[in-house]
């Protein structure tokens, strides 16, 4: 017997709706451990096998799951299933740098995607048309390729708790720490902690994608109390720059002439971006400078974009 499976979207979003990255404001979980981790702890809270319409469907009984089921995918996917076909990778390393090499020169991680069309798949859409997404985009068009190309997946949903969040216990295990019933009041937060040692890092993201982040350790006692206080790093524009020398160069303009550097760059403050279309970090260099485009910011200077051949002018 085969015994039933039974399924449901409760746990899983509207794939076509999801237009831009929102943090879960929905059940917290605590995780306990037997020994400090050494790196990320991966909790999965719902799985999906079954994939219709754009999306997923979560088992809620998993008697004698029928192994063909995780290889399973709608023959709408007609795209998809042609682009797998056509590579066809004969093993499962192959299967796997495949998909990424896929993903790395025709997407770019995006937390402001947008949403999916009426009528198109997530999927397909993600990967051929908009070519930019966050978590769910990327592991649902993988999900579904390794299908394709031949190789059981099915799609995990859950979280991502870091070895920095699990704090040791008296009796030895290490659990997470509860903070998100707690709000701050005015600048001050005040949190009833257990003895033990632990670690604050706060981090703020510039305007360049780099990650600044300070940490703060510490350790309570049986009846201590402390106070602490918490910082970010604040920059200047200035600080985020590099002078660099940029030696002397000659390009072709679209008429296939010579153009000495300096005429390219001129006096002026300008941009000059050597790009490569398709790829990164020039495409998400574009994506940034076209959102700032549609707020109006976009500078008042003069922008050159040098390509290694005139193909790249017809990239989308």
């Amino acid at each position: 017997s085969k015994g039933t499976v039974t399924v449901s979207t409760a746990k899983f979003p509207d794939l076509n709706a999801r237009s831009h990255f929102q943090p879960d404001a929905g059940t917290r979980l605590t995780l306990t451990l037997d020994s400090r981790p050494e790196g990320t702890v991966y909790h999965p809270s719902a799985y999906g096998v079954s994939y219709m319409d754009s999306h997923w469907y979560d088992l809620t009984s998993e008697n004698g799951i029928p192994p063909e089921s995780y290889l399973e995918y709608p023959d709408s996917l007609e795209r998809l299933d042609t682009l797998c076909h056509e590579h066809a990778p004969e093993t499962l390393a192959e299967a796997s740098d495949f998909i990424q090499k896929e993903f790395e020169n025709h997407t770019v991680y995006d937390f402001q995607p947008g949403p999916t069309p009426s009528g198109q798949d997530f999927a397909e859409y993600f990967l051929f048309d908009n070519q930019k997404g966050f978590c769910v985009h990327f592991a649902t068009t993988a999900a579904l390729m390794y299908r394709m190309c031949g190789y059981p997946s099915r799609y995990v949903q859950g979280y991502a708790v870091p070895a920095s969040a699990f704090r040791r216990q008296e009796d030895g295990s290490y659990c997470t720490l509860h903070l998100w019933e707690h709000k701050f009041q005015g600048d001050a937060m005040t949190v009833k902690l257990a003895p033990g040692e632990y670690r604050i890092v706060t981090s703020d993201r510039t305007s360049t994608g780099d990650v600044l982040g300070r940490s703060l350790i510490f350790r309570i006692r049986e009846g201590e109390e402390a106070t602490f206080e918490l910082e970010c790093i604040q920059l200047k524009k200035e600080d985020l720059m590099h002078r660099t020398g940029l030696p002397a160069f000659t390009v072709k303009d679209r008429e296939g002439k010579s153009v000495d550097s300096s005429a390219v760059c001129g006096e002026e403050t300008g941009i000059l971006i050597f790009g490569e279309p398709g790829k990164e970090p020039t495409e998400h260099v574009f994506n940034e400078l076209l959102e700032i485009k549609k707020m109006n910011g976009f500078p008042k200077c003069r922008l050159n974009l040098i390509l290694q051949n005139s193909q790249g002018l017809a990239d989308p």
